[in-house]
């Protein structure tokens, strides 16, 4: 299902806009860390080795693997357009199965306003 076609049906007044999570009726949150201390956040720590196990669990309780995700991204443009001239490698570092990767398709609009609606630019 298109992207703009599936906001229309299931969040027909939803205006994408910054902060989401405050501007929509609906929202949950998990707290994925547990009793967080800075000095226990350090790379491959146990306790970010929790944080992420908690999370894919969560995402795999959630998820199937043919669901369709949509994933918005705010991208502050100071550079006057610059930063739009070539596709974003947003996930490319986080994701390393190539063939996750190959799937991923890319909407751009240039204010959070065209998204929720109609004009969403495929690149």
């Amino acid at each position: 299902m298109l992207l703009d076609i599936y906001m229309q049906e299931k969040f027909p007044d939803l205006e994408l806009r910054s902060p989401l999570f405050y501007n929509w009726d609906i929202g949950i949150r998990f707290e994925l860390g547990v009793d967080y201390d800075v000095k226990y956040a350090y790379k491959n720590s146990p306790y970010l080795k929790g944080v992420y196990k908690r999370a894919i669990t969560l995402f795999k309780s959630l998820h199937s693997p043919n669901d369709d995700i949509y994933i918005v991204v705010d991208v502050n443009d100071f550079a006057d357009g610059e930063t739009f001239k070539h596709k974003l490698n947003i996930f490319s570092k986080y994701v390393k199965e190539k063939s996750v990767l190959s799937k991923l398709q890319q909407n751009r609009a240039f204010n959070l306003r065209q998204i929720s609606g109609r004009h969403c630019d495929k690149t």
